[in-house]
């Protein structure tokens, strides 16, 4: 019952990036209409990471329970707030232009998107193999 939980909680905090990098992406958006860049950046960094945590959490409480799952899975959200702090935080020049940012965004999105569905076909796989075995 604790797996549901915790994997409920992963879905809920991993909501919170997927939003704020659409309004990052397109600040006319109600969301992200007058806040500053650096700000929202900020914001998407803290809940990335509490969505890294909480999956992790999810890992240590044997949601997966197969070792060849969970080390994968464990290792892509150990990084998801590295490569996140990559895209978001990158230097740039006063002459890159704001499609740049927007760019970077959307490269974020993809990689929330991805690493959610990283965790669906693990925790999917998980549970196909423990009804085969």
């Amino acid at each position: 019952m604790i797996h549901l939980w915790t994997f409920m909680a992963c879905l809920g905090v991993w909501q919170w990036p997927h939003a704020l990098l659409i309004a990052a992406a397109y600040p006319g958006s109600p969301l992200g209409k007058g806040m500053p860049i650096r700000e929202m950046n900020c914001l998407i960094m803290i809940w990335t990471l509490l969505f890294s945590q909480t999956v992790l959490l999810f890992i240590i409480q044997q949601g997966i329970s197969h070792a060849s799952l969970a080390i994968p899975v464990f290792l892509t959200f150990i990084l998801l707030p590295v490569f996140m702090a990559g895209v978001l935080f990158m230097p740039r020049k006063r002459s890159q232009s704001e499609t740049d940012f927007r760019n970077a965004c959307i490269t974020g999105f993809k990689l929330t998107n991805l690493a959610i569905l990283t965790l669906f076909a693990a925790i999917f796989t998980d549970r196909l193999t423990l009804s085969f075995f």
